[in-house]
């Protein structure tokens, strides 16, 4: 088995690659390679590709080209197509772009402060291919020397606003005189500029004046402020907010609409609305940084859109300025604001049809939402919905169950989320709310899912009963009522950095403490207390999921991601509730084990087939790299590791526990995965084999010691489906 599967890679391998230049003319070479050669290593290779004119054909092994060859001047209805579209035509070399790029490179290294810098082109040919190499030697670069800053008389407040805040200049002495910073510095100096509240300046204003005479290669750089101009700041008199603005009857009636407004006065602010005021002005307030009689500034007008965008109310949010005459004389000038705020509908009604996959188990749901975003005019968005849901189990649970219930779950209920832009917190700052305008969330749902396995413990099958009547976790599965508070922070750096970023999500849940302040009205049966007569269960539970997105080139991604999470039952229970635990296995987890099967720690279940392995413990680690194969299709490298672990040494699986030897309950497991991209959704194909499994009797644990699983492919395989990356 493992030779043929061999024997297919290396084949389609050989017709990927082969014959890649087949549909040239005589005279035509293929661009099969490009490389740019430069001595010095402060150059970005990336940034210098971007200046290149003609670049190789894309994808791994070219298998767009050879998608392109294959199908191309075929007789078949779709060949063309799939030719055109799907593939890509071989790149010819052109010597003319060749040329085009050495000026372009030339151009860029000049700009960076390397004027007499040598750009060459060097070509091989090989048969019907066309290697080009770009030399580059940068040689000397100027320095700027000295700094100077040139203002115009009678602008002393202004002038000393710029040099205090030199420190954060982008320009420094010594540094080499780079064109790209120095534009950078203008946009620093009009962003911080109009932040200090200089309404009207701009980069214009801002010349830029280099002396070379002074050495050989250094320079004396002059920042030149326009003289003819009036550097003055602003002022808000008055702040108008139009809070339902109907931009379509402005445009008709004009300045009919504007004078038919009503008028409301709150705390100084202004605010004119048509028929009906429908959000409190209260809460918009809150949103907006601008204020009456404070100066202007650019970032409170950025953190103002940004708090009204939080709301997720407004299909239209614009800010205007008008400004109103003053005496020359005066020592600052005057605006007015008008800030223009268009609603979205607030009610809602809709179907969903979903198809969903749980883990790995597919199965498809129907939900009837209604939703309103401003339920008591304080910007309060609720959600309910009535859902049903059928979801196909793994083909490993049927075994446990008859031929009438096998491979389905069914689930219906009902959800309600109310979420408010309040923060219900005790103890909290306002300089917290102001900049990270935090959102509360309460929930209330009702879930019935009737499984192969079980429904409720009253319903479950003898096999069911009798797996976890003999196990400690059997509390897991009693019927209970969860109380809970969850704190979610988000963190996400791409904006900043779109090549190498963060993602990182916390999470803190804390159940049953509510409840146990009013155990005085419960009824306490053997040792637990019981609220309209269920059990509750009290636990803290936190974990955290930091992913790291490295793009490598345009065509190319590696991600790592480490999760790590905990669950501690005290109180009331002493177990964590089943649908809280945690598993591992599946699409989204150590893909070489099916979901659920994994762990915990190194036990295994030899005596049912039953997958439904959780515990309170996880700790997962992926490395995936991810790749273009062609245009709608994606590759993936991937190697996963971790497991899960019973916190509590009554847990009587064996090997469950976690202790300081954790490390030797790694499971690994490696494969290769294909991603289709269909713009609306990503759907997902991963291949993994087990490396290391922990419930493995020899000592390594490594799979292919053993012979019996090693060579038994069904056994070490798994394949998943999903829709979006794992992560």
């Amino acid at each position: 088995m493992q030779r043929k599967i061999i024997f297919y890679f290396i084949l389609i391998i050989f017709f990927i690659s082969c014959r890649p230049t087949r549909h040239l003319k005589k005279d035509e070479y293929l661009l099969n390679s490009l490389e740019i050669i430069i001595e010095n290593k402060s150059i970005s290779i990336s940034e210098l590709n971007t200046y290149i004119k003609q670049n190789e054909n894309t994808g791994i092994l070219r298998t767009n080209l050879w998608i392109y060859n294959t199908f191309k001047n075929k007789k078949w209805k779709w060949a063309n197509w799939i030719s055109n579209t799907v593939g890509e035509a071989p790149v010819i070399y052109d010597e003319n772009l060749t040329k085009k790029t050495c000026k372009q490179l030339k151009l860029y290294l000049k700009n960076k402060g390397y004027y007499y810098a040598e750009v060459k082109d060097s070509i091989i040919f090989n048969k019907k291919k066309a290697n080009l190499f770009f030399l580059i030697k940068t040689k000397k670069a100027y320095f700027i020397k000295n700094i100077k800053y040139e203002f115009a008389k009678g602008n002393k407040k202004f002038s000393q606003i710029v040099l205090s805040d030199t420190v954060n200049s982008l320009i420094k002495k010594n540094q080499i005189l780079d064109l790209d910073i120095l534009q950078k510095e203008r946009n620093r100096l009009e962003n911080f500029l109009r932040d200090s509240s200089y309404f009207r300046f701009s980069q214009e204003f801002i010349n830029y004046e280099i002396d070379s005479n002074f050495n050989e290669n250094y320079v004396n750089l002059k920042i030149k402020f326009e003289k003819n101009q009036k550097y003055k700041k602003f002022k808000f008199k008055n702040i108008y907010i139009y809070s339902n603005y109907n931009s379509i009857k402005a445009n008709e009636k004009k300045q009919e609409y504007f004078s038919n407004l009503d008028t409301f006065f709150y705390k100084n602010y202004i605010f004119l609305f048509d028929e009906i005021l429908e959000i409190k002005p209260s809460i918009l307030i809150k949103s907006i940084s601008l204020k009456k009689n404070d100066f202007y500034s650019l970032k409170k007008e950025n953190d103002t859109k940004f708090f009204l965008r939080n709301l997720k109310i407004f299909k239209l949010i614009n800010i205007s300025y008008k400004e109103v005459k003053t005496n020359e004389n005066e020592e600052n000038k005057i605006l007015n604001c008008y800030i223009y705020l268009k609603p979205f509908e607030f009610q809602s009604y809709s179907f969903e049809l979903e198809g969903t996959n749980n883990s790995g188990n597919f199965g498809t749901a129907g939900n009837l939402v209604y939703q309103h975003k401003n339920t008591f005019k304080h910007v309060e968005f609720l959600d309910f919905r009535i859902k049903g849901a059928l979801e196909l189990q793994d083909n490993l649970i049927q075994k446990t169950v008859n031929e009438e219930t096998k491979f389905k779950t069914l689930e219906y209920g009902w959800e309600t989320n109310f979420k408010t832009p309040q923060f219900w917190f005790p103890y909290h700052k306002k300089v917290f709310i102001d900049k990270y305008m935090p959102k509360s969330n309460i929930s209330f749902l009702y879930n019935y899912q009737k499984r192969p396995d079980y429904t409720k413990l009253l319903e479950a099958t003898q096999k069911f009963k009798d797996y976890i009547n003999r196990l400690f976790i059997s509390d897991s599965y009693e019927d209970h009522l969860i109380s809970v508070s969850n704190y979610r922070f988000i963190y996400n750096n791409k904006i900043k950095n779109k090549n190498r970023y963060f993602h990182i999500i916390t999470n803190f849940e804390s159940a049953g403490n509510l409840i146990s302040f009013f155990d005085f009205l419960s009824k306490k049966e053997d040792r637990n207390y019981l609220v309209f007569g269920q059990k509750y269960p009290q636990y803290i539970k936190s974990d955290i999921d930091l992913r790291f997105y490295l793009k490598i080139d345009k065509y190319r991604d590696l991600v790592f991601r480490n999760f790590i999470g905990i669950g501690l039952p005290y109180g009331n229970m002493n177990v964590l509730p089943f649908e809280k635990k945690y598993f591992s296995g599946g699409a989204n987890g150590i893909r070489a084990w099916p979901v659920r099967s994994l762990g915990p720690g190194s036990y295994k279940d030899t005596l049912n087939k039953i997958i439904n392995q959780s515990a309170d413990i996880k700790i997962e680690t992926n490395l995936e790299y991810r790749f273009d194969i062609f245009e709608i299709l994606e590759g993936a490298i991937f190697v996963d590791a971790g497991n899960i672990w019973a916190i509590n040494k009554k847990d009587n699986r064996e090997g469950s526990y976690f202790n300081e030897s954790f490390l030797k309950d790694f499971a690994i497991g490696a494969g290769f995965g294909m991603r289709f991209d269909f713009s609306f959704f990503i759907f997902r194909i991963d291949a993994a084999l087990k490396i290391r499994d922990p419930s493995l009797k020899n000592n390594s644990k490594l799979v292919f010691k053993n012979d019996k699983i090693y060579n038994d492919l069904n056994n070490n395989l798994n394949l998943n489906f999903g829709i979006g990356y794992p992560f």
